[in-house]
């Protein structure tokens, strides 16, 4: 696995790299110039990489903040997206492209599964090792299998919070455990303290 993070200003994009596929948390740029950086980059990766046929298995959007959406409809007209992940709060600053995605998931010829993931989608499960399927985890190549997981997601309900910090979209940022061979990544957004703290009291011990 080789993780890039990608210089996009005042903002967020990783792509995580692997032997049969790709995976971007984020698709964030500062500016117009910085949207060219990004999609530039990704050129870039996928000329040295033509197996992957400019695709990427998914795309995972951390919170609608335009920090993190402003390049993402750029991404998508540019290469092709399988897989399309947000929390699905979509009014604000910084929807208009997780919107735009959901007009378009099927048009131009692209296919792409849209799903949004709540904090009930995890908690209702029997163990607390994340929230993890085919959508979330589509890399699983004959020699390299990371295991991708949700750890927390959109709360429709105050777990305690201040209202204040309850109607932070920052706190309601989609975290993502990525587990590669003895290596662990956690992607958190731009989680803040209180839902940081919700999040580990949530989480089961990590597996060895």
């Amino acid at each position: 696995m080789v993780a890039h993070y990608i210089d996009v200003g005042q903002a967020n994009a990783t792509l995580l790299e692997f032997s049969c596929g790709a995976v971007l948390i984020d698709a964030g740029a500062q500016d117009d110039e910085h949207i060219v950086s990004l999609t530039s980059y990704l050129h870039t990766v996928f000329d040295k990489r033509p197996d992957l046929h400019n695709t990427l298995d998914l795309i995972i959007i951390t919170h609608n903040h335009i920090d993190h959406t402003r390049a993402l409809r750029a991404v998508v007209e540019q290469f092709s997206v399988l897989r399309y992940i947000d929390n699905g709060q979509l009014t604000g600053t910084g929807t208009a492209n997780p919107n735009w995605i959901r007009a378009n998931a099927q048009t131009g010829g692209r296919n792409i599964v849209v799903r949004q993931i709540t904090n009930t989608d995890i908690t209702s499960l029997p163990d607390k090792n994340g929230l993890t399927d085919d959508t979330i985890d589509p890399v699983n190549c004959a020699v390299t299998d990371p295991k991708i997981a949700v750890l927390s997601g959109r709360r429709d309900d105050n777990p305690g919070w201040t209202h204040e910090d309850f109607d932070n979209k920052n706190n309601h940022s989609i975290v993502v455990r990525v587990d590669f061979d003895k290596a662990s990544f956690i992607f958190t957004g731009d989680l803040e303290e209180p839902a940081i703290e919700t999040c580990l009291n949530g989480i089961k011990t990590p597996r060895p």
